[in-house]
């Protein structure tokens, strides 16, 4: 258990950091990144990520592979492999069917499913019940499964599921966009000195 304030970082997050596309929030990253090295806060994520952080954005931070990105990042992020409780439940969510008020219905991507519940996890039998789940996912991604479930936007595509206990429990647990509390202000250059 630790007093340290807690984030689960989904791939997206990673993503951003790696390519700084779009720029927008890229200073909080960085910001949480340079906190969780002094050791002021914890983030978290799922092995998952390794499978999603493709070589090609690694390369636009510099790194020749995951394991040099991981090596340079050790003791800054915290990564956990799926519990087989993780596995199962991610089973379970993927069956539902996911229903918006305007939209055809969507189901859950197998990769959301491990970090969603992987977090879920975290909050609730490793002793981190504040943990927050940081993405950029609200929708319009696709994959072989189709078109998946938003993230941010989980509450509004529960219809007729909202009391299934994984659902109840996902729909109470924090999920953002990264957006530091406290960001650091960006300081204008004073004159004469080099940009």
């Amino acid at each position: 258990m630790t007093t340290k304030r807690t984030f689960f970082w989904d791939s997206c997050v990673f993503y951003r950091f790696l390519t700084g596309k779009p720029a927008d929030l890229v200073p909080d990253i960085e910001q949480y990144i340079q906190e969780a090295q002094k050791k002021d806060i914890q983030i978290l994520c799922s092995t998952m990520s390794f499978a999603e952080i493709r070589p090609s954005a690694l390369k636009q931070k510099g790194y020749g592979s995951i394991d040099e990105f991981l090596k340079d990042c050790s003791g800054v992020f915290v990564a956990l492999d799926p519990m087989p409780e993780v596995m199962k439940q991610s089973a379970i969510l993927k069956d539902l069917s996911f229903k918006h008020a305007t939209k055809q219905p969507r189901v859950i991507g197998t990769p959301d499913a491990i970090q969603l519940l992987t977090c879920l996890f975290v909050r609730e039998h490793m002793g981190l019940p504040d943990t927050v789940f940081h993405t950029f996912d609200d929708g319009g991604g696709k994959t072989w499964e189709g078109k998946g479930v938003p993230i941010l936007s989980l509450a509004e595509w529960t219809i007729g599921i909202e009391g299934h206990p994984l659902i109840a429990k996902l729909l109470a647990m924090p999920r953002t966009q990264p957006a530091h509390p406290t960001p650091k202000l960006a300081l204008p250059t004073p004159p004469g000195a080099k940009k």
